[in-house]
Protein backbone atom coordinates (compact mmCIF):
# COMPACT_ATOMS: atom_id res chain seq x y z
CA UNK A 1 0.00 0.00 0.00
CA UNK A 2 2.78 2.39 0.92
CA UNK A 3 4.70 1.44 -2.23
CA UNK A 4 1.62 2.04 -4.37
CA UNK A 5 0.98 5.43 -2.74
CA UNK A 6 4.59 6.46 -3.24
CA UNK A 7 4.42 5.47 -6.91
CA UNK A 8 1.30 7.57 -7.41
CA UNK A 9 2.93 10.56 -5.72
CA UNK A 10 6.05 10.20 -7.88
CA UNK A 11 3.89 9.94 -11.01
CA UNK A 12 1.93 13.08 -10.09
CA UNK A 13 5.14 14.96 -9.38
CA UNK A 14 6.51 13.88 -12.76
CA UNK A 15 3.36 15.00 -14.57
CA UNK A 16 3.30 18.31 -12.69
CA UNK A 17 6.99 19.00 -13.37
CA UNK A 18 6.65 18.07 -17.03
CA UNK A 19 3.63 20.34 -17.44
CA UNK A 20 5.55 23.25 -15.97
CA UNK A 21 8.63 22.62 -18.11
CA UNK A 22 6.60 22.17 -21.31
CA UNK A 23 4.18 25.07 -20.87
CA UNK A 24 5.62 26.56 -24.05
CA UNK A 25 9.02 26.50 -25.80
CA UNK A 26 11.58 27.99 -23.43
CA UNK A 27 8.78 28.96 -21.02
CA UNK A 28 7.99 27.68 -17.54
CA UNK A 29 5.42 28.59 -14.93
CA UNK A 30 7.21 30.44 -12.15
CA UNK A 31 4.07 30.63 -10.02
CA UNK A 32 0.28 30.91 -10.16
CA UNK A 33 -1.75 32.97 -7.68
CA UNK A 34 -5.49 32.47 -7.37
CA UNK A 35 -7.43 35.71 -6.96
CA UNK A 36 -10.90 35.79 -5.50
CA UNK A 37 -13.32 35.63 -8.42
CA UNK A 38 -16.82 36.97 -9.01
CA UNK A 39 -19.95 35.33 -7.64
CA UNK A 40 -19.32 31.57 -7.62
CA UNK A 41 -22.52 30.77 -9.56
CA UNK A 42 -21.97 33.34 -12.32
CA UNK A 43 -21.73 31.36 -15.56
CA UNK A 44 -19.49 33.71 -17.55
CA UNK A 45 -16.58 34.96 -15.47
CA UNK A 46 -14.41 37.80 -16.78
CA UNK A 47 -11.36 39.65 -15.51
CA UNK A 48 -10.41 42.94 -17.17
CA UNK A 49 -7.96 44.25 -14.55
CA UNK A 50 -4.41 45.03 -15.69
CA UNK A 51 -1.42 44.15 -13.44
CA UNK A 52 0.96 46.95 -12.43
CA UNK A 53 4.60 46.45 -11.39
CA UNK A 54 6.51 48.57 -8.84
CA UNK A 55 9.64 47.57 -6.86
CA UNK A 56 9.18 43.78 -7.22
CA UNK A 57 5.51 44.00 -6.24
CA UNK A 58 2.61 43.24 -8.59
CA UNK A 59 -0.52 45.27 -7.86
CA UNK A 60 -3.70 43.98 -9.46
CA UNK A 61 -7.45 44.23 -8.99
CA UNK A 62 -10.12 41.59 -9.44
CA UNK A 63 -13.76 41.42 -10.49
CA UNK A 64 -14.60 40.31 -6.94
CA UNK A 65 -13.85 43.85 -5.71
CA UNK A 66 -10.37 43.35 -4.24
CA UNK A 67 -6.92 44.86 -4.72
CA UNK A 68 -3.89 42.61 -4.25
CA UNK A 69 -0.21 43.22 -3.61
CA UNK A 70 1.82 40.17 -4.66
CA UNK A 71 5.53 39.45 -4.26
CA UNK A 72 6.75 39.26 -7.86
CA UNK A 73 9.57 36.81 -7.17
CA UNK A 74 7.77 34.28 -4.96
CA UNK A 75 4.12 34.74 -5.88
CA UNK A 76 3.17 35.39 -2.26
CA UNK A 77 0.19 37.62 -1.40
CA UNK A 78 1.44 40.53 0.72
CA UNK A 79 -1.97 42.05 1.36
CA UNK A 80 -5.52 42.08 0.02
CA UNK A 81 -7.99 44.95 0.40
CA UNK A 82 -11.69 44.98 -0.41
CA UNK A 83 -13.33 47.94 -2.19
CA UNK A 84 -16.93 48.80 -3.06
CA UNK A 85 -17.17 47.40 -6.56
CA UNK A 86 -15.46 45.12 -9.09
CA UNK A 87 -12.08 46.34 -10.32
CA UNK A 88 -11.93 46.18 -14.11
CA UNK A 89 -9.08 48.56 -14.88
CA UNK A 90 -5.45 49.14 -14.08
CA UNK A 91 -3.74 50.85 -11.16
CA UNK A 92 -1.59 53.99 -11.26
CA UNK A 93 1.25 54.37 -8.74
CA UNK A 94 2.70 57.64 -7.48
CA UNK A 95 4.54 58.43 -4.22
CA UNK A 96 3.63 55.12 -2.55
CA UNK A 97 -0.05 55.64 -3.40
CA UNK A 98 -2.27 53.54 -5.66
CA UNK A 99 -5.01 55.20 -7.73
CA UNK A 100 -7.79 53.21 -9.41
CA UNK A 101 -11.52 53.05 -10.06
CA UNK A 102 -14.21 50.38 -9.82
CA UNK A 103 -17.29 49.15 -11.63
CA UNK A 104 -19.66 50.99 -9.30
CA UNK A 105 -18.27 54.41 -10.16
CA UNK A 106 -15.94 54.98 -7.21
CA UNK A 107 -12.34 56.18 -7.47
CA UNK A 108 -9.75 55.50 -4.78
CA UNK A 109 -6.39 56.41 -3.35
CA UNK A 110 -4.78 53.60 -1.34
CA UNK A 111 -1.54 53.28 0.62
CA UNK A 112 0.69 50.93 -1.38
CA UNK A 113 2.51 49.51 1.65
CA UNK A 114 -0.44 48.34 3.73
CA UNK A 115 -3.42 48.51 1.36
CA UNK A 116 -5.20 51.06 3.54
CA UNK A 117 -7.71 53.34 1.81
CA UNK A 118 -6.74 57.02 1.95
CA UNK A 119 -9.86 58.39 0.27
CA UNK A 120 -12.64 57.45 -2.12
CA UNK A 121 -15.07 59.49 -4.20
CA UNK A 122 -18.18 58.58 -6.16
CA UNK A 123 -18.15 59.57 -9.84
CA UNK A 124 -21.50 58.14 -10.96
CA UNK A 125 -20.33 55.82 -13.76
CA UNK A 126 -18.32 52.61 -13.87
CA UNK A 127 -14.61 52.95 -14.52
CA UNK A 128 -12.50 50.46 -16.49
CA UNK A 129 -9.44 52.53 -17.37
CA UNK A 130 -5.96 52.80 -15.92
CA UNK A 131 -5.83 56.34 -14.48
CA UNK A 132 -3.17 58.88 -15.41
CA UNK A 133 -1.35 60.82 -12.67
CA UNK A 134 0.05 64.23 -13.64
CA UNK A 135 1.13 66.73 -11.01
CA UNK A 136 -1.61 66.98 -8.40
CA UNK A 137 -4.25 65.62 -10.75
CA UNK A 138 -5.50 62.12 -11.55
CA UNK A 139 -7.36 61.59 -14.81
CA UNK A 140 -9.99 58.90 -15.39
CA UNK A 141 -12.27 58.03 -18.29
CA UNK A 142 -15.69 56.58 -17.52
CA UNK A 143 -18.04 54.25 -19.37
CA UNK A 144 -20.55 57.11 -19.70
CA UNK A 145 -18.13 59.21 -21.76
CA UNK A 146 -16.56 61.50 -19.16
CA UNK A 147 -12.96 62.55 -18.74
CA UNK A 148 -12.54 63.26 -15.03
CA UNK A 149 -9.80 65.35 -13.44
CA UNK A 150 -9.49 64.58 -9.73
CA UNK A 151 -7.40 66.22 -7.01
CA UNK A 152 -5.08 63.38 -6.03
CA UNK A 153 -4.67 64.63 -2.48
CA UNK A 154 -8.35 64.94 -1.56
CA UNK A 155 -10.32 63.08 -4.24
CA UNK A 156 -12.21 66.27 -5.09
CA UNK A 157 -13.46 66.72 -8.65
CA UNK A 158 -11.61 69.50 -10.51
CA UNK A 159 -13.55 69.18 -13.78
CA UNK A 160 -15.25 66.71 -16.06
CA UNK A 161 -15.93 66.63 -19.78
CA UNK A 162 -18.69 64.76 -21.62
CA UNK A 163 -18.63 63.19 -25.05
CA UNK A 164 -21.74 62.94 -27.18
CA UNK A 165 -23.78 59.75 -26.98
CA UNK A 166 -26.78 58.69 -29.01
CA UNK A 167 -29.96 56.88 -28.04
CA UNK A 168 -29.61 53.17 -28.67
CA UNK A 169 -25.84 53.36 -29.07
CA UNK A 170 -24.11 50.03 -28.55
CA UNK A 171 -20.80 49.83 -26.74
CA UNK A 172 -18.15 47.22 -26.11
CA UNK A 173 -17.30 46.40 -22.51
CA UNK A 174 -14.04 48.32 -22.25
CA UNK A 175 -12.51 51.75 -21.82
CA UNK A 176 -9.60 53.74 -23.21
CA UNK A 177 -7.09 54.99 -20.65
CA UNK A 178 -5.92 58.61 -20.88
CA UNK A 179 -2.35 59.51 -21.87
CA UNK A 180 -0.48 62.81 -21.77
CA UNK A 181 1.43 64.66 -24.48
CA UNK A 182 2.85 67.97 -23.24
CA UNK A 183 -0.20 69.91 -21.94
CA UNK A 184 -2.75 67.64 -23.64
CA UNK A 185 -4.71 64.73 -22.20
CA UNK A 186 -5.67 62.30 -24.98
CA UNK A 187 -8.26 59.52 -24.73
CA UNK A 188 -10.63 57.45 -26.85
CA UNK A 189 -14.39 57.17 -26.40
CA UNK A 190 -17.28 54.85 -27.27
CA UNK A 191 -18.57 57.23 -29.97
CA UNK A 192 -15.53 56.30 -32.09
CA UNK A 193 -13.50 59.46 -31.46
CA UNK A 194 -10.01 60.16 -30.19
CA UNK A 195 -10.00 63.50 -28.37
CA UNK A 196 -7.28 65.79 -27.00
CA UNK A 197 -8.18 68.04 -24.05
CA UNK A 198 -6.31 70.92 -22.47
CA UNK A 199 -4.93 69.53 -19.22
CA UNK A 200 -5.66 72.59 -17.09
CA UNK A 201 -9.20 73.40 -18.22
CA UNK A 202 -10.57 70.27 -19.88
CA UNK A 203 -11.49 72.20 -23.04
CA UNK A 204 -11.33 70.26 -26.30
CA UNK A 205 -8.29 70.99 -28.48
CA UNK A 206 -8.91 68.53 -31.33
CA UNK A 207 -10.95 65.47 -32.23
CA UNK A 208 -10.46 62.69 -34.77
CA UNK A 209 -13.04 60.06 -35.75
CA UNK A 210 -11.65 56.53 -35.97
CA UNK A 211 -14.93 54.62 -35.82
CA UNK A 212 -17.11 53.72 -38.77
CA UNK A 213 -20.36 55.56 -38.07
CA UNK A 214 -22.29 53.06 -40.20
CA UNK A 215 -21.51 50.34 -37.66
CA UNK A 216 -23.49 49.86 -34.41
CA UNK A 217 -20.27 49.89 -32.35
CA UNK A 218 -17.41 52.32 -32.93
CA UNK A 219 -15.59 52.22 -29.56
CA UNK A 220 -12.02 53.41 -29.20
CA UNK A 221 -11.23 51.27 -26.16
CA UNK A 222 -7.47 50.78 -26.48
CA UNK A 223 -5.09 53.11 -24.69
CA UNK A 224 -3.55 55.57 -27.19
CA UNK A 225 0.10 54.84 -27.97
CA UNK A 226 2.52 57.78 -28.05
CA UNK A 227 5.64 57.59 -30.23
CA UNK A 228 7.33 60.98 -30.08
CA UNK A 229 4.77 63.53 -31.26
CA UNK A 230 2.52 60.93 -32.90
CA UNK A 231 -0.39 59.16 -31.23
CA UNK A 232 -1.63 55.81 -32.53
CA UNK A 233 -5.07 54.39 -31.77
CA UNK A 234 -7.75 52.14 -33.25
CA UNK A 235 -11.51 51.63 -33.24
CA UNK A 236 -13.29 48.30 -32.90
CA UNK A 237 -15.04 49.03 -36.23
CA UNK A 238 -13.19 51.57 -38.31
CA UNK A 239 -9.48 52.16 -38.61
CA UNK A 240 -6.10 52.20 -36.96
CA UNK A 241 -4.42 55.58 -37.44
CA UNK A 242 -1.33 57.62 -36.65
CA UNK A 243 -2.24 61.19 -35.70
CA UNK A 244 -0.17 64.27 -34.93
CA UNK A 245 -0.54 64.77 -31.17
CA UNK A 246 -0.37 68.57 -31.40
CA UNK A 247 -2.88 69.18 -34.19
CA UNK A 248 -4.98 66.03 -34.61
CA UNK A 249 -3.96 65.76 -38.28
CA UNK A 250 -3.83 62.19 -39.56
CA UNK A 251 -0.43 60.91 -40.73
CA UNK A 252 -1.72 57.56 -42.00
CA UNK A 253 -4.73 55.32 -41.60
CA UNK A 254 -5.10 51.55 -42.09
CA UNK A 255 -8.32 49.50 -42.32
CA UNK A 256 -7.61 47.48 -39.18
CA UNK A 257 -10.27 47.06 -36.48
CA UNK A 258 -9.11 46.59 -32.91
CA UNK A 259 -10.60 46.99 -29.42
CA UNK A 260 -7.16 46.59 -27.81
CA UNK A 261 -3.98 48.52 -27.16
CA UNK A 262 -1.41 48.74 -29.96
CA UNK A 263 2.15 48.01 -28.81
CA UNK A 264 5.46 49.32 -30.17
CA UNK A 265 8.67 47.31 -29.87
CA UNK A 266 12.01 47.80 -31.67
CA UNK A 267 10.58 49.91 -34.45
CA UNK A 268 7.51 47.76 -35.16
CA UNK A 269 3.83 48.15 -34.26
CA UNK A 270 1.87 45.06 -33.21
CA UNK A 271 -1.93 45.03 -33.12
CA UNK A 272 -4.69 42.45 -32.73
CA UNK A 273 -8.17 42.73 -34.16
CA UNK A 274 -10.98 40.27 -34.85
CA UNK A 275 -8.73 37.25 -34.51
CA UNK A 276 -5.87 38.59 -36.63
CA UNK A 277 -2.42 39.63 -35.41
CA UNK A 278 -0.59 42.35 -37.35
CA UNK A 279 2.94 43.74 -37.53
CA UNK A 280 3.05 47.23 -39.09
CA UNK A 281 5.50 49.91 -40.12
CA UNK A 282 4.92 52.82 -37.67
CA UNK A 283 5.90 55.46 -40.24
CA UNK A 284 3.61 54.38 -43.08
CA UNK A 285 1.11 51.97 -41.53
CA UNK A 286 1.98 49.32 -44.13
CA UNK A 287 1.53 45.70 -43.02
CA UNK A 288 4.78 43.77 -42.51
CA UNK A 289 2.98 40.50 -41.80
CA UNK A 290 -0.47 39.29 -40.78
CA UNK A 291 -1.36 36.09 -38.93
CA UNK A 292 -4.85 34.69 -38.54
CA UNK A 293 -5.48 33.17 -35.11
CA UNK A 294 -8.15 30.49 -34.75
CA UNK A 295 -10.22 32.68 -32.45
CA UNK A 296 -12.71 35.48 -33.03
CA UNK A 297 -11.31 37.68 -30.27
CA UNK A 298 -8.01 38.02 -28.42
CA UNK A 299 -6.48 40.39 -25.88
CA UNK A 300 -3.71 42.97 -26.28
CA UNK A 301 -0.50 41.27 -27.49
CA UNK A 302 2.82 41.39 -25.65
CA UNK A 303 6.36 40.98 -27.01
CA UNK A 304 8.93 39.03 -25.04
CA UNK A 305 12.25 37.49 -26.14
CA UNK A 306 11.56 37.74 -29.86
CA UNK A 307 8.07 36.31 -29.53
CA UNK A 308 4.62 37.88 -29.64
CA UNK A 309 2.31 36.42 -27.00
CA UNK A 310 -1.43 36.73 -27.39
CA UNK A 311 -4.33 35.01 -25.67
CA UNK A 312 -7.92 34.56 -26.77
CA UNK A 313 -10.73 35.82 -24.57
CA UNK A 314 -11.97 32.23 -24.22
CA UNK A 315 -9.21 29.64 -23.79
CA UNK A 316 -6.21 29.53 -26.13
CA UNK A 317 -2.84 31.32 -26.06
CA UNK A 318 -0.41 31.82 -28.94
CA UNK A 319 3.34 32.31 -29.29
CA UNK A 320 4.16 33.96 -32.63
CA UNK A 321 7.56 34.72 -34.21
CA UNK A 322 7.90 38.51 -34.17
CA UNK A 323 9.81 38.63 -37.48
CA UNK A 324 7.79 36.25 -39.65
CA UNK A 325 4.40 36.02 -37.96
CA UNK A 326 4.65 32.24 -37.85
CA UNK A 327 2.78 30.57 -34.98
CA UNK A 328 5.39 28.75 -32.92
CA UNK A 329 3.22 27.25 -30.22
CA UNK A 330 -0.31 27.23 -28.83
CA UNK A 331 -1.50 26.36 -25.36
CA UNK A 332 -4.88 26.29 -23.66
CA UNK A 333 -5.23 28.55 -20.60
CA UNK A 334 -8.44 28.14 -18.64
CA UNK A 335 -11.18 30.62 -19.68
CA UNK A 336 -8.78 32.85 -21.65
CA UNK A 337 -8.20 36.50 -20.77
CA UNK A 338 -9.51 40.00 -21.45
CA UNK A 339 -6.65 41.51 -19.44
CA UNK A 340 -3.56 43.12 -20.95
CA UNK A 341 -0.42 41.04 -20.19
CA UNK A 342 2.44 42.62 -18.25
CA UNK A 343 6.08 42.06 -19.25
CA UNK A 344 8.84 42.56 -16.68
CA UNK A 345 12.27 41.52 -17.94
CA UNK A 346 11.95 37.91 -19.10
CA UNK A 347 8.73 37.23 -17.19
CA UNK A 348 5.19 37.51 -18.54
CA UNK A 349 2.26 38.07 -16.15
CA UNK A 350 -1.18 37.02 -17.37
CA UNK A 351 -4.49 37.35 -15.48
CA UNK A 352 -7.04 34.83 -16.75
CA UNK A 353 -10.82 35.13 -16.67
CA UNK A 354 -10.80 32.34 -14.10
CA UNK A 355 -8.91 34.63 -11.71
CA UNK A 356 -5.49 32.95 -11.99
CA UNK A 357 -2.48 35.26 -12.20
CA UNK A 358 0.32 33.44 -14.03
CA UNK A 359 4.01 34.33 -13.90
CA UNK A 360 5.54 32.78 -17.03
CA UNK A 361 9.34 32.83 -17.11
CA UNK A 362 10.93 32.78 -20.57
CA UNK A 363 14.48 32.01 -21.64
Amino acid sequence: MKKSTASVILFLLFVSTSAIADFAPHTRIQWVVKLKNERPFKRLKTQYAVPTFVDNIIYVGSASGHIYAIDRLRGRKIWRSEVRGPVYGGIAYQDNTLYFGDGKGFVYAMDATAGKELWHAEMGSDIMCTPLVSGNMVFFTTMSGHLLAIDRTTGGRIYQTLRRTSTGEFSVRGSSSPVQWQNLIIAGFSDGTLVAFDQASGSKVWEYTLGNMAQPMQDVDGTPLLIGDVVIAASINGSLAAIQAKTGQVQWSAPIDSPNDVIYEDGVLYAEGKGKLYALNPTTGSIIWKQRLDTAEASTPARINGTIFDISTHDKSYWVNDSSGEIIHTRFIGKGSFSKPLVVGTTLYVLTNRGDLYALETK
